[in-house]
């Protein structure tokens, strides 16, 4: 079966900075995988059994027995505490149905995070410590990650109610709320491109959240459903930006025109350094599902108008639950026409709940729009897309 193999052990100034792991099948057999790494810096891929563990490698055992070896053909000390060996991401007993029924989930690993940590959102720097917001709705409190050969599936539990915003009635000063659930997602294992989650005041209570590039999100506006869409950040200021959104329209996009902008026949994505203010933003459609050749991507924004796209989902019936599919291809191709997101890759994902403030507890007579509230898991690091049948 496959295997995801991790160690642990003590940073020092003297230890190696390519500590050599290697993986066989069997004392003396064939070399499944290897890497090297650094030693100076801690592991922090995953916390489990009261220490931080670093990701090696996944591999795939044929017979006899996994052997890790780690040697001294390095530049420094080398040092392994423990290797742990675990299935890798177990596929669910069956499949995911985006129907309500979450009983189709309980055999998919489940990652928590604590009751009542969500917090403002006006915190956007490295380091901060955002101050706690009374918001229920967006307390999350668990979720999962599964996938088949074509999409990811998605889980999210909270405390309050997932999606639930305020109507909009000018006549009695309530404004049109807003809510969020979003996985942002690091697809290429590269820190130098994307962004840090903190400039968008997302915070896990872990410092390595740098280098996300795209995001699968769902927006409520309103009282309803808004989109179901895609993000990339792959820009640090207008002209990028201007340049992202010609590449992903096929040269379409008319840059100063209207926030939605389409349908276009889907262009290239370039995965490049970014930042949270500048990104693009879309709904992809499969119009035919048969065959990919008639596609198409709507460049849409936040609070409408409503676009539909392949971007599906559903509520438990106490709305405290959410699970959505999100379709591999929506997030695009690079301009070699490899698809940004297939099998056989490692991503890391990082879960958020946010919402604007006025079904939140901070409501007053000095602030009847309340605080923007929002709360993000711990990233769930290599995540591998092993084949499935």
């Amino acid at each position: 079966g496959e295997y995801t193999v991790a160690a642990t052990w003590t940073p020092f100034a003297n230890r190696a900075t390519d500590a050599p792991f290697t993986a066989y099948n069997g004392v003396g057999g064939p070399v499944l995988g290897s890497i090297d790494v650094n030693q100076q810096q801690a592991p922090n891929d995953f916390s489990s059994f009261g220490g931080n563990w670093k990701n090696l490698m996944t591999v795939l055992v044929t017979e006899g027995t996994l052997v890790v070896e780690l040697t001294n053909e390095a530049d420094g000390y080398v040092i392994a505490d423990a290797i742990r060996v675990a299935p890798a991401n177990p596929s669910p007993a069956d499949p995911i149905v985006i129907d309500g029924d979450f009983s189709d989930w309980a055999s998919v690993p489940t990652y928590t995070d604590p009751a009542d940590d969500q917090h403002d959102t006006d915190h956007t720097q490295a380091g901060d410590t955002p101050a706690h917001v009374n918001h229920p709705d967006v307390d999350l409190l668990s979720y999962k990650v599964t996938h088949d050969a074509e999409n990811f599936y998605f889980y999210f539990e909270a405390t309050g109610e997932i999606g639930r915003t305020q109507v909009e009635d000018l006549a009695n000063g309530l404004r049109a709320g807003r809510y969020y659930v979003i996985v942002t997602i690091d697809v290429d294992s590269d820190d130098a491109t994307g962004y840090p989650l903190y400039e968008g005041g997302y915070y896990t209570g872990t410092t390595d959240t740098e280098g996300y590039d795209m995001n699968a999100e769902i927006e409520f506006y309103n009282g309803q459903f808004n989109t179901g869409h895609y993000l990339q950040h792959g820009a640090r200021n207008a002209l990028e930006l201007q340049q992202a959104f010609a590449d992903q329209s096929n040269g379409q996009y008319l840059w100063n025109g209207p926030e939605t902008q389409g349908p276009f026949m889907p262009g290239f994505v370039n995965v490049l350094p970014g930042s949270y203010d500048f990104y693009t933003q879309w709904s992809y459609h499969e119009n035919n599902p048969a065959t990919s050749a008639d596609d198409q991507i709507t460049f849409v924004q936040d609070k409408g108008p409503v676009v539909s796209g392949n971007v599906t989902y559903a509520f438990s019936p106490d709305n405290h639950m959410i699970e959505m599919k999100v379709p591999f291809k929506g997030f695009l191709k690079d301009a070699d026409g490899n698809p940004i997101i297939q099998i056989g890759q490692f991503v890391d994902l990082s879960f958020s709940l946010e919402a604007s403030g006025e079904l939140g507890n901070d409501v007053s007579a000095q602030n009847p729009n309340g605080i923007w509230g929002s709360d993000t898991g711990e990233p769930i690091n290599h995540y591998y897309l092993r084949p499935v049948s």
